[in-house]
């Protein structure tokens, strides 16, 4: 429902290019817009995030990554009674074609194999796959993007830069610092 809803509103845009954290500049006002729209459907959704140092080949901590965001969104879920009968789980990342030829069918796998240690009832859980898809016009994968380049930007930068503006806005909106928010979970592990 929300993906549909926040689809037809980027279609509806009429922006052609895909949005980009990296490209924000003085005039920020589509990546404010598009946050607008994730706000308006913040109640239906769940916020995670986890940070982790990395350094040269992340491959595999990549791998790791998707399976945990997977299983403490599916716990939390469960946590907030939203996992009451028989899901099939569907993820869909950022297409990488790289990553995808060597690890995707891993990510399947593993994910499979996890969701049964955390889920002991099989008929709970199951995956039905893991897709790559081209980020595009895709606006959650824009979502996704903009929360991600500005928890980096947080960690990293504090200034009067648009980034940052746009930074303090995702963090209000995903409610990553108020641990006691039920929609967002962030944690970070640190080196």
């Amino acid at each position: 429902m929300h993906h549909a809803a926040l689809t037809q509103w980027r279609r509806n845009q009429g922006w052609p290019e895909t949005l980009h954290f990296t490209e924000i500049g003085a005039d920020n006002t589509r990546h404010l817009a598009l946050l607008n729209q994730l706000a308006q459907r913040r109640g239906g959704l769940l916020f995670l995030g986890h940070a982790i140092p990395s350094r040269g080949m992340v491959n595999y901590a990549l791998v790791d990554l998707f399976i945990q965001l997977v299983v403490d969104s599916l716990k939390r879920a469960r946590d907030l009674n939203c996992l009451s009968t028989a899901r099939a789980v569907t993820v869909y990342k950022e297409a990488s074609p790289g990553f995808d030829k060597i690890h995707l069918a891993n990510v399947h796998q593993y994910l499979t194999e996890q969701l049964a240690r955390e889920f002991p009832d099989s008929d709970y859980l199951y995956v039905r796959g893991v897709y790559p898809i081209r980020k595009g016009l895709e606006p959650m994968l824009e979502c996704a993007d903009l929360i991600a380049g500005a928890m980096q930007r947080r960690a990293c930068y504090r200034g009067p830069h648009p980034k940052d503006v746009l930074a303090e806005a995702v963090m209000n909106i995903t409610g990553f610092e108020d641990a006691k928010d039920p929609g967002a979970v962030f944690n970070a592990y640190l080196a």
